[in-house]
């Protein structure tokens, strides 16, 4: 069977296990999922990897390039993916939004293994909002070191 049928039958099985409806791949090879908490996760076919690659943002807001705390405290994060269960934190080529993406590999999966990865997937990104959030919140009292009181 060729890569891009196995796929659709692995997305066609995962999408039956979630009950979401069609998950088809455009000719580009991409296609899309909508969670119960209207996460977007993209998916794309990689070829070259023969996996299909999950991307969800973080965040609505554009990543501040010039905090240094932010940045450090999401790229130790990354380190072997030991805080990052095997997916990768990253910005957006065109832009600062941060991004969670990690690869599926098809070879030999089924769709009750993507339906599985989907779910944790989901799971990560909700988590990593929240991480990212905190290390916002962190680094905005790094900036402002002093707090300014009325008395």
């Amino acid at each position: 069977m060729e890569q891009r049928d196995f796929a659709q039958v692995v997305l066609a099985e995962c999408a039956e296990l979630l009950g979401a409806g069609d998950l088809t791949l455009d000719e580009t090879g991409y296609c899309a999922l909508v969670s119960e908490r209207e996460d977007v996760l993209h998916i794309k076919l990689d070829g070259a990897q023969n996996a299909l690659i999950f991307m969800a943002a973080l965040s609505d807001n554009e990543l501040d390039a010039d905090n240094a705390f932010l940045l450090a405290g999401l790229l130790r994060a990354n380190f072997f993916w030991e805080r990052t269960g095997g997916a990768t934190l990253a910005m957006e080529p065109d832009g600062n939004a941060l991004l969670i993406e990690q690869p599926f590999f098809l070879e030999g999966s089924t769709g009750r293994e993507l339906h599985d990865f989907v779910l944790r997937f989901a799971d990560l990104l909700e988590i990593w909002r929240r991480e990212y959030n905190e290390l916002k919140e962190q680094s905005l009292e790094e900036s402002q070191p002093f707090v300014v009181t009325e008395d």
